[in-house]
């Protein structure tokens, strides 16, 4: 389970390297061209998501996952709602950081980094490499808390439990088939 949570945080930094580097190259072609939308085609776009689809797909499904080995039998429906919760902390979070930039980049009368009528006058490719920064710093936290983090046989056993149980259900379908 750790390991594919680190893999979906490892996907997401490289998700927003990929963006910024996208959208840098997106900037300079439109600022070069004189233009307000960009020469570019959407499908520069489709690596950046398809990074975020696979993050997303390692650590949500693993953290779900987490929740419903580590929580006790009666409490695993809460499992869905501490996820759910995590989720719209992140987003308000995110809502925090998206303002506390766009304070930090508009003084002194420049243009910030956020914000404005016009997307080539912003630096959304620097607010992506601050993101990837959060996300290592976060890569760190999560690396240096996981390895201190010891699963109890019991957990484990109830794991192999399952996991053995599951098996024996496929098996049982394809018996029927």
């Amino acid at each position: 389970m750790g390991y594919r949570i680190r893999i979906g945080i490892l996907l997401s930094i490289l998700s927003m390297l990929v963006a910024a580097i996208t959208e840098k190259k997106r900037r300079d072609l439109a600022l070069k061209h004189g233009l307000f939308a960009s020469p570019v085609s959407f499908g520069l776009l489709l690596p950046q998501f398809a990074l975020s689809g696979f993050s997303e797909a390692f650590a949500t499904v693993a953290i779900m996952e987490y929740f419903t080995l580590q929580l006790p039998e009666s409490m695993r429906t809460v499992a869905g709602a501490v996820f759910f919760l995590s989720l719209s902390i992140a987003n308000y979070i995110g809502s925090l950081i998206v303002n506390v930039v766009h304070i930090a980049t508009s003084h002194k009368g420049q243009t910030p980094w956020l914000g404005g009528h016009d997307i080539n006058h912003n630096r959304l490719d620097c607010y992506y490499y601050l993101i990837a920064s959060l996300g290592v710093l976060n890569f760190i936290y999560f690396h240096f808390f996981a390895s201190h983090y010891l699963i109890s046989s019991k957990d484990t056993e109830k794991a192999k439990v399952q996991d053995d149980e599951e098996k024996v259900l496929e098996l049982e379908i394809i018996g029927t088939i």
